[in-house]
């Protein structure tokens, strides 16, 4: 499949909760090629929160960050993972790796 170029942002807003986020980022990498292997989330979309082991999906969510970071076009030193409970794609500071506003630079002082 071929790679989508995405822009930094909130992709999937934490105001609805890590479980519900969780399924969705997994459609959002399935949709991308990424392939499900663990037998425990085959089910995921009709699951409820109590029924899963949440060890495993939060496992596959960290190991989703990685795969949609690898698996998609972006500027240099952006990464897809977590910002204050929201899931998206964020820049970060090629010198110290601190989450950055793009139009505003690094907020570390030895970075400037």
């Amino acid at each position: 499949m071929e790679k989508q170029r995405y822009d930094v942002g909130c992709y999937f807003d934490g105001a609805f909760g890590f479980f519900h986020n969780a399924k969705r980022i997994i459609s959002f990498a399935e949709e991308l090629g990424w392939e499900n292997l663990a037998e425990e989330l085959r089910h995921l979309p009709v699951m409820e929160e109590d029924e899963i082991d949440m060890e495993i999906l939060v496992e596959t969510i960290d190991e989703l960050e990685e795969w949609l970071t690898d698996n998609t076009i972006h500027e240099e030193n952006e990464f897809w993972c977590w910002s204050d409970g929201d899931f998206g794609l964020w820049a970060h500071c090629g010198e110290c790796g601190e989450q950055i506003n793009k139009e505003e630079g690094c907020p570390i002082e030895s970075c400037q």
